[in-house]
């Protein structure tokens, strides 16, 4: 995929966008089809389940290759910064993390209460692309950087001692 390198990191993450929806209509063609497998003709259900196996792994195949350029070109400066900034703002929205939050509730609700498991793998595979690719292009942390760990300076710690270990 040589290609992955002549394109802006906008038109990769909607690459990768394109990716988590081809892998989100497996699911949706397993719906559709799901009165016409019960036929008793074999050849169907195996064209259905080849189908379903292909759009998943293909999918996923092209979000992953595409979300592994964009760590890439972020690495070797392969884009502006302006243009990482403006991507990062987009996924690091308030929407952004609305629509996160919205993909947990949607399964939740579409698993256990109405029992729409098609639709709630479906809106699953979507919101681990989105949060896969807000990973893919957020900024890197220097080493000892305790902005966003609070657990940064653990090596500095003692060891645990105890006088009382081993005893019951």
């Amino acid at each position: 995929m040589r290609f992955l390198a002549r394109l802006t990191i906008a038109q990769t993450a909607a690459l990768s966008g394109l990716g988590g929806l081809i892998s989100a209509s497996a699911f949706l063609l397993l719906m559709l089809l799901r009165k016409p497998l019960h036929t008793g003709n074999t050849s169907v259900e195996w064209l259905a389940g080849i189908g379903f196996i292909a759009l998943l792994i293909g999918g996923l195949a092209l979000s992953i290759r595409t979300e592994s350029a964009i760590n890439n070109g972020i690495a070797a400066s392969r884009w502006p910064e302006d243009r990482i900034a403006a991507l990062r703002r987009i996924l690091q929205s308030p929407w952004s993390v609305a629509a996160s939050a919205a993909v947990v509730v949607v399964f939740i609700v579409c698993s256990f209460v109405v029992h729409q498991r098609g639709i709630a793998w479906m809106v699953f595979l979507l919101g681990q692309n989105l949060s896969r690719l807000a990973i893919a292009v957020r900024e890197p942390q220097e080493p000892g950087s305790d902005r966003h760990n609070h657990l940064g300076g653990w090596r500095k710690w003692s060891p645990l001692r105890s006088t009382h270990w081993g005893e019951r």
